[in-house]
């Protein structure tokens, strides 16, 4: 079998367990018989821009990555960079301004771990330098900030960016991998090669507009909360894939409008803030018509979507705050560094020597 991307034969030397919906996302579904190594490593590019624009909304849903752990993201507000994970935000310090002599913390406890480290590893320096002071770390308050952000929307764009080229590209790729997932028979027909080469190479020109009307393949049930879809399907000559994020915004791409194979139609859903509750349905038959809409129009249903999405986010996430920096103890810091040392000693210096 070929990989779908390019001409080379998959085989033990270079198959990719690729995941249809990125893992980050939510999406569990996945195959070794979709791409090449070289291929699916090349979709990065388009996959983080593309993640980060709804990984703020999905850690503020406390929605899951595939494997089950939170989705996080970072965002700035006013001039001030937040972290979010599992429905809580966390405002991180500022950058050092001093060479590092001094800098503030990071709200996550593994990265403070990791920075400290990094500073006192440039500059020669052993773990005990955070303890008798040659290397400062300034505490940020650890009450609630008292200008806080209680409202869930701070810092998340209601109406998000899909469409750009990125966001379109890795939304044909998710269409192609579901594809060559499910009928691998079907999707190496050479009628959708433009549709693999503008996920691959962004080559080409396909339009992803907005649209809440369509039923598309009739086989998922949109109305369900909190899921991201990825629907397949014919009508007459045309192949169409629509992508559904956190059930309110769906947007829809046409593969092909040069179909000659079998009327068919694919589903793969899952809750997004619990991704092992996933289903994939198959049917036989076209699924609805693709409503042509004006821009303006679209552009109306992606509003009224995103604010209903806004408010489901207000429902799950009634009262979330913004906290600072909660910096761990300097004993339990030194703790938690010293074993890397240990493990590779090198020599040090003082910090006036740097």
């Amino acid at each position: 079998m070929l990989c779908l991307y390019c001409p080379d034969e998959l085989g033990p030397h270079n198959r990719s367990l690729a995941h249809v919906i990125p893992d980050a996302l939510g999406g569990r579904l996945q195959s070794d018989e979709i791409c090449c190594h070289p291929c699916n490593n090349s979709f990065t590019a388009i996959e983080s821009p593309s993640i980060a624009v709804i990984a703020p909304v999905s850690a503020m849903m406390k929605a899951r990555r595939g494997d089950g752990s939170p989705i996080e993201a970072e965002f700035e507000h006013d001039g001030r960079r937040f972290r979010v994970a599992d429905g809580g935000m966390f405002e991180e310090a500022p950058p050092p301004t001093d060479r590092g002599r001094q800098w503030a913390i990071p709200a996550n406890d593994d990265r403070q771990v990791s920075m400290v480290t990094t500073m006192l590893k440039q500059r020669r320096l052993p773990p005990e330098a955070i303890i008798d002071g040659r290397l400062a770390v300034r505490d940020a308050p650890a009450e609630p900030d008292p200008h806080g952000l209680t409202n869930p929307d701070a810092g998340v764009t209601r109406n998000m960016e899909w469409g750009f080229p990125a966001t379109k590209r890795l939304q044909f790729k998710i269409a192609c991998d579901l594809l060559a997932h499910s009928r691998p028979d079907l999707a190496r027909s050479n009628i959708l090669r433009p549709a693999w080469v503008y996920a691959r190479h962004g080559i080409g020109d396909f339009h992803v507009p907005f649209d809440s009307s369509t039923t598309g393949s009739g086989l998922d049930e949109v109305s369900a909360a909190y899921r991201h879809v990825i629907e397949i399907w014919t009508r007459g000559s045309s192949l169409h894939a629509r992508l559904g994020l956190f059930t309110e915004l769906r947007f829809v791409a046409t593969l092909t409008t040069c179909w000659d194979g079998p009327a068919f139609r694919i589903s793969y859903s899952f809750n997004c803030l619990n991704p092992k509750d996933m289903s994939v349905a198959f049917g036989d038959g076209d699924g609805d018509f693709v409503v042509r809409k004006s821009s303006d129009g679209a552009h109306r249903e992606l509003l009224d979507a995103s604010a209903r999405l806004s408010d489901t986010m207000k429902r799950l996430t009634p009262d979330v705050r913004a906290y600072r920096a909660d910096a761990l103890p300097l004993d339990e810091l030194y703790r938690r560094i010293k074993p890397a040392f240990d493990s590779k000693p090198w020599a040090t210096r003082w910090l006036d020597d740097v």
